[in-house]
């Protein structure tokens, strides 16, 4: 378990390697997706096969293509994502942020990997955001790796 997360469902990346590790996911595998959004990661940024999505249970397939380990971070927030507060590390500092609003994460992983979770989403903007620290000195979110996401009313 994380602080401040309880771990729902480990997901299986698509080689069928060790699983990721993913807080705040949908815990019932009966639950179908009403939409998929491929989430490609890279340094240092984020490119989405779509900016919206149909609210309800929404599947991220986030895949790492980068060089080094990144991971997605989904935040209900109305703002400019990468107006977030940073913490000492220059990392987004979420702290601040009202109840509920960090939906769930898919915890750092390495090149190569691609991870699923399906997150249950309200209407509204998100953030979508890496806050890796590489070393305590090279925070990703810093670098710019962060983007909007919306989810409509269906």
């Amino acid at each position: 378990q994380h602080a401040g997360y309880d771990v729902l469902r480990p997901c299986v990346d698509d080689a069928g390697g060790p699983a990721c590790d993913v807080d705040g996911a949908v815990t019932d595998s009966a639950v179908e997706p009403v939409a998929t959004v491929d989430v490609t990661l890279s340094e240092f940024a984020f490119t989405l096969s779509r900016p919206s999505a149909p609210a309800g249970p929404v599947e991220l397939v986030a895949r790492n293509i980068g060089l080094i380990a990144h991971e997605v971070t989904v935040i209900r927030y109305e703002g400019d994502p990468g107006a977030l507060p940073r913490n000492p590390v220059g990392g987004a500092d979420t702290s601040g942020l009202p109840d509920g609003a960090e939906v769930g994460k898919i915890w750092s992983f390495d090149p190569d990997v691609t991870c699923r979770a399906t997150f249950d989403l309200a209407p509204g903007r998100y953030a979508l955001l890496c806050n890796v620290v590489d070393d305590g000195t090279n925070p990703h979110y810093g670098q710019g790796m962060h983007t909007a996401f919306e989810v409509v009313a269906g």
